[in-house]
């Protein structure tokens, strides 16, 4: 039915999102790990006082190293005379350092927040919020989320919500098998993650539903009489039940 569609599309974009958040989980895994090998190769480097007395394969492992960090996040870089490096996530070299000498300041994804992909510096320390942090891999997966992922998933709950007003206004503005005014068909669940996952029938009853108009009187314009019709209905009154419930139809045919 409908309410299972919406619910399946509902669980299909959930699963994407969850898909997502495990994708930047791992890539926030790996700039920690890539972070925390430029501090080690920083460590390397101060052995030496001048970049030219450097080891090329420690001065090649630092630019691989870099090079696999900006491709998951934007990344500023500064060096020293000596050739180690610091590195920030920010808008500036001294916004959202990561890399300081040889100290790294890991990252991680904010729970807490009403952002699904809120990114923090420093989570379990003195933690600032990573807003600016974009492009790369990571800016890709926040884009998809913000940009695609998410309205997508609003404009759902908002379509979810939008049918079931209409579908009950249509049953309330009609009268059912049993002659009553209709009532709400659908519901949403509020416990529900989302409104198109929470939707559901209020009743099974298929003579409950309201397939008949309510009665009308309307004044046709082309009429010049001032005369008003009035519309009297008397029930028909129900039928007395037997007063003695023991009684019953003899069983007998010929009877």
């Amino acid at each position: 039915g409908v309410t299972s569609r919406f619910a399946e599309v509902s669980t299909q974009l959930d699963s994407v999102a969850n898909d997502t958040k495990q994708a930047l989980d791992s890539a926030i895994s790996q700039v920690n790990t890539i972070t925390g090998q430029l501090a080690l190769v920083n460590g390397q480097l101060t052995a030496n006082a001048k970049l030219s007395s450097q080891p090329s394969e420690l001065l090649d492992r630092r630019d691989l190293l870099l090079r696999q960090l900006s491709n998951l996040t934007r990344i500023n870089t500064s060096f020293t005379a000596n050739g180690t490096v610091t590195v920030s996530l920010g808008g500036t070299i001294t916004q959202s350092v990561v890399v300081d000498g040889q100290k790294n300041i890991p990252i991680g994804r904010n729970d807490k927040s009403a952002d699904p992909f809120g990114l923090l510096l420093d989570p379990y320390g003195n933690t600032h919020s990573l807003a600016d942090a974009s492009g790369g891999t990571i800016g890709g997966l926040k884009t998809f989320m913000s940009q695609i992922l998410d309205p997508a998933q609003k404009s759902l709950n908002l379509l979810a919500k939008t049918f079931v007003d209409q579908v009950n206004t249509v049953q309330r503005n009609g009268v059912d098998a049993y002659g009553n005014s209709g009532a709400d068909l659908l519901k949403i669940d509020v416990s529900a993650p989302n409104s198109a996952a929470g939707m559901q029938v209020t009743f099974s009853d298929g003579l409950r539903l309201a397939t008949g108009s309510k009665f009308r009187i309307a004044e046709n314009v082309s009429n010049p009489s001032s005369v008003q019709a009035t519309v009297n209905y008397t029930p028909v009154p129900p039928i007395p039940s037997i007063s003695n419930p023991f009684l019953v139809n003899n069983p007998n045919p010929a009877s």
